[in-house]
């Protein structure tokens, strides 16, 4: 038994994990950034009155600037994510999801997945 994905990026079969599991928050692209920010002021609107409910979560970027960077976000006020630790300054080619569990997990998840599975086959 074969173990793949035909014609998926590792981050589309993490978005895809992710929705699988229900750890998608929600998703967008950037409309601006810098090394510790990212903007999108059409898709992420949660009312800065709810921070809390944003702060704590993660970002993943799946495509374009910034590709596989991921954040956990320590700060937000409407459509501004930020985070600690710099990283590629996203553009408005950052697309993004925005998670409820930490990027890694996931990563890890899948890593064990097809480890199992290659040894199964004896490759």
């Amino acid at each position: 038994m074969a173990v793949g994905v035909a014609n998926m990026t590792l981050a589309a079969v993490v978005k895809e994990a992710a929705r699988i599991a229900g750890y998608i928050i929600n998703e967008g692209t950037a409309t601006a950034g810098s090394t510790t920010t990212l903007t999108d002021a059409t898709n992420e609107r949660t009312p800065t009155a709810n921070a809390t409910s944003v702060t704590g979560t993660y970002l993943y970027s799946i495509a374009g600037t910034g590709a596989g960077d991921q954040h956990e976000i320590t700060t937000y006020t409407i459509g501004v994510f930020t985070w600690a630790v710099a990283g590629t300054a996203p553009t408005s080619s950052t697309q993004w999801i925005r998670l409820a569990a930490r990027p890694q997990r996931i990563l890890d998840a899948i890593d064990t997945v097809t480890r199992r599975a290659w040894r199964k086959q004896g490759i």
